[in-house]
């Protein structure tokens, strides 16, 4: 760690500033800031409490300072080794049977340097000594297969004082992979394509299809037992005759009569998710272990045979032991060697796991994600920044009762981050007050001593404490940004921040839950799509500084592995819709060009925001050709439903003035407002017409978007499927079901007809035939394949994964891009969502220095350049750092 220098003797300091605030109040906090309203803290069930809990819980790294704070600190050194990036590591079977395994093992082929991306440590090592802290094998276009974190060997603490480890990082996929939790975070958990997961969650529902009710307990932990004051495993566990159970027999019993085969799959699948840890066996380390080995009672011992071992500890007594059943699979243990090493730290007892890209102890974990869908190290990143959070299980299930109470009030959490909770009221209007934590390992490089955030929903409201004071962040409302522009004082503190994502129109095309809707007629939805002026759109909604979006697929700043930018591969493309019209209809695929997106990066531009979906005279044919299928019907009755907010209000008056201007009173728009959790469950379960959406979770990978209609994602109550609309936003639009639509047109009546009109549809859309051909052969699962082999036969074609046929065909990145391009057309053709907009562009107003960016509240750096903590920090925000 690079040592903490004195931050009053910077060189490049400013004078110490007049505040900025004639009124400044005398406030009892460092540094206010706001956030929308919070009921609970609970960060394993509700993904609102994302924005906060970096400052609570440490991942694995995270951002660290901007460059001025940077150079006061010092830098911590921190880089990630690479291995394979070869043929030899075309998948991690290949590899293991590859001489480079061996020849590779303590010495990686290169390394990034994570420190010079502004990447800092959190819980991670910075100086494992045997291997960089963190270490992955890479395909031969850069895409990460798997790769193993080391911590800090118990650095981190929880706040009652229990050392963080491996386990905790597990507990919490864990949890939000038991469907008895009940997460709202299940959803993205599985969009990240861990190895397994998805078997795993989909044997729970069929268990409870089967059975009726829940297998409890699906990842088979043992119970807990409380031995000298401290709560551990209850690992003794024997039959009638006295012998111990094995893992199978005393973890994953059954539960209900006749499950014994459901059980045994659950059991599988569980060891096969590709999350491990290097810990051997529950309640004690592996060092630790090694220690007790050594010992000549203990010569007779093989630690490798069977679930459950018996040791004599140092005092002579009996020890039972049993086997973590998360213990890395791929890991060799070299037990032979225990006799001659000498175990004094973590470090030394790592030796003993003959691969250092596999997990080696408790402080060591491994990733694996789908072999049909490896990550690009900027995926990783996010994950290990962010999607990667540590639980204390031992606290949550003996303290609290279970995971349903945690985060309920300040009681009733553990944290282990840079601040502990001063105090906490939840709710609206309330606040969270955060006080520097005296205990943790990084102290010294925490900057502010005690942080107010204020619950608030209402932007005027914000920008009001910003003004008078209580706050360093505000988001402007686009009202204001004029007023705050005229004042030289705020102008120099106002910034424009960029991101990547769409925000849109979900439709409920769920034939469980709205079969009888008229939304599911897609003429009428293209009548919606293009009576939608979106730059109206954007000055209603306060995004007045972002971009009309006529494009699904939000692919920010994406690249092929050459460096050229995926959205090229969109220019010059084009759909036409249906009809015959005066002018030429023809609608670009994007509202914009590469280089004129890249506009939005520039704090000044004029750019058009001309919405080139908008087509007045093509919504109405649309509609006509609606009415002409529903003779008689006078009125459309559908419900929009928002979460209450002026931002969801706003875009749903918009689309019902769009729709009353152009087709009178004929769609009977209902706007319902609903509190946040309640709209969340609304939406879930597939009780809407319409709702508003960001969907900027879906990533920025080729396929991130487009892969959404490939399987449904709706209500099956028969299957005990409760809740869905996540993976796929429409619950039940298929591609199969859009090309299957082409044959099931009523005016065709023979298959020479079908294959005219299907040709037609092609030629509208502008796609080759080769690139339609491939299209229906990936929308179509195959007689022979599961919903697994399914999803992994179009994910490996996404990540360039080729079978020896599609090479031989001549298959490669920029043909997979022409894939995307049709698809895109294809959504467009069928308007199962609506894009809108893009997410995150818009202007701040800051006078947060320190930290790099505010998209989620990870504090440790940050503090009030016009109320700074200690004297000679940079005054510069992040807006503002070089």
């Amino acid at each position: 760690m690079a040592p903490a220098i004195a931050i009053s003797c910077a060189s490049n300091a400013s004078k110490e500033p007049t505040p900025l605030l004639s009124n400044n109040k005398k406030l009892d906090y460092d540094l206010g800031l706001s956030a929308p309203s919070l009921n609970s803290l609970n960060y394993v069930l509700y993904k609102s409490v994302d924005l906060i809990v970096p400052s609570l819980v440490d991942t694995v790294y995270k951002f660290g300072p901007v460059s001025e704070l940077q150079a006061i600190l010092g830098k911590t050194p921190l880089t990630f080794g690479v291995y394979g990036n070869n043929n030899n590591s075309v998948s991690l079977e290949k590899y293991v049977n590859s001489p480079d395994l061996e020849n590779n093992n303590y010495q990686s082929d290169r390394s990034y340097p994570f420190d010079n991306f502004g990447i800092d440590v959190g819980a991670g090592s910075f100086q494992a000594l045997s291997a960089r802290g963190g270490r992955g094998l890479f395909t031969p276009n850069a895409r990460v297969i798997t790769y193993t974190i080391t911590l800090n060997d118990g650095r981190s603490r929880w706040s009652n004082g229990d050392v963080q480890t491996v386990d905790d990082f597990l507990d919490y996929i864990h949890y939000i992979a038991d469907i008895n939790t009940g997460s709202q975070k299940q959803i993205d958990l599985l969009s990240r394509d861990i190895k397994g997961l998805d078997q795993f969650v989909s044997l729970q529902n069929e268990y409870l299809k089967k059975f009726g009710t829940t297998y409890k307990n699906p990842w088979g932990y043992p119970p807990y037992e409380k031995v000298n004051g401290k709560w551990q495993y209850k690992v003794d566990a024997r039959d009638e005759n006295g012998n111990q159970l094995s893992n199978k027999d005393y973890l994953w019993p059954s539960q209900n009569e006749g499950d014994e085969q459901d059980v045994e799959k659950i059991q599988q699948a569980a060891l096969n998710v590709g999350f491990w840890s290097g810990r051997l066996f529950f309640n004690i380390s592996n060092k630790d272990l090694y220690n007790l080995l050594k010992l000549k009672d203990n010569k007779d011992v093989d630690p490798s045979n069977g679930d459950t071992i018996t040791l004599k500890d140092k005092d002579g007594n009996d020890l039972v032991l049993r086997r973590n059943p998360y213990i890395d699979p791929r890991q060799v243990f070299q037990y032979a060697r225990i006799d001659s090493s000498n175990f004094q730290s973590y470090e030394d007892a790592r030796l003993i796991g003959k691969y250092i890209i596999f997990a080696r102890d408790e402080h060591e974990f491994r990733v694996e994600y789908a072999e049909s869908n490896p990550k690009s190290i900027d995926d990783m990143i996010n994950d290990l920044n962010r999607n990667w959070l540590p639980i204390n299980r031992a606290f949550v299930e003996n303290e609290l009762g279970g995971i349903q109470n945690f985060g309920k009030d300040k009681r009733s959490i553990l944290i282990n981050g840079p601040f502990l909770i001063d105090s906490l009221i939840l709710g609206s209007q309330g606040s969270l007050t955060l006080a520097k934590n005296q205990s943790y390992f990084n102290v010294n490089r925490t900057i502010s001593n005690k942080i107010k955030i204020y619950f608030n929903d209402e932007r005027n409201l914000e920008s009001a404490m910003f003004s008078d004071g209580y706050i360093a962040f505000a988001k402007i409302p686009s009202v204001l940004q004029k007023k705050f522009w005229a004042d030289p004082e705020f102008r120099n503190l106002m910034s424009k921040t960029t991101g990547y994502g769409t925000l849109g129109f979900m439709f409920n095309l769920d034939q469980e839950t709205n079969k009888d809707s008229y939304i599911n007629d897609p003429d009428l939805r293209n009548a919606f799509y293009y009576a939608i002026n979106r730059e109206v759109m954007l000055f209603n909604s306060g995004w007045n500084n972002s971009y009309p979006v006529i494009t699904w697929t939000g692919f920010g700043n994406a690249h092929k592995s050459d460096g050229t930018a995926i959205e090229f591969g969109f220019q010059d493309q084009w759909t036409t819709p249906k009809g015959s019209y005066a002018t030429d209809q023809k609608v670009p695929l994007q509202n914009y060009s590469y280089g004129d997106h890249l506009s939005k990066n520039y704090k000044f531009e004029a750019t058009n925001r001309t919405d080139q979906g908008y087509r007045p005279e093509v919504a109405k044919h649309y509609m006509e050709v609606f009415k002409a299928k529903h003779p008689g019907l006078k009125q459309v009755n559908l419900t929009y439903i928002f979460n209450s907010t002026e931002e969801q209000r706003n875009v749903g008056l918009v689309l019902k003035n769009s729709l009353e201007l152009l087709f009178g009173n004929f769609i009977n728009l209902e706007l319902k407002a609903l509190p946040e959790n309640v709209y969340i469950s609304k939406v879930e379960e597939g009780d809407f017409d319409i709702a508003y959406k960001n969907f900027d979770s879906f990533g920025t990978e080729i396929d991130s978007y487009v892969k959404a209609f490939f399987v449904e994602d709706g209500i099956n109550r028969e299957n005990s499927k409760t809740t869905g609309f996540n993976l796929n936003p429409s619950g039940g639009f298929t591609y199969k079901k859009y090309f299957d639509s082409l044959a099931d047109s009523k005016d065709l009546v023979n298959g020479s007809l079908v294959a005219k009109t299907e040709e037609e549809t092609r030629e509208r859309l502008g796609v080759s035939q080769e690139i339609w051909n491939k299209i229906k052969e990936l929308s179509q699962r195959r007689d022979d394949e599961d919903e697994f082999q399914y999803k992994d036969r179009y994910s490996n074609f996404f990540s360039y994964q080729f079978t020896d046929k599609e090479k031989t065909q001549g298959y490669d990145e920029n043909k997979v891009i022409e894939i995307v391009a049709g698809l895109e057309k294809i959504i467009r053709d069928a308007a199962p969502v609506i894009p809108l907009m893009e997410v995150d562009t818009l202007w701040n107003i800051s006078r947060v220095g320190g930290t790099r960016n505010l998209f989620r509240y990870d504090l440790q750096y940050a503090y009030d350049i016009d109320r700074p903590p200690v004297p000679g920090l940079p005054r510069v925000t992040a807006g503002q750092s070089s």
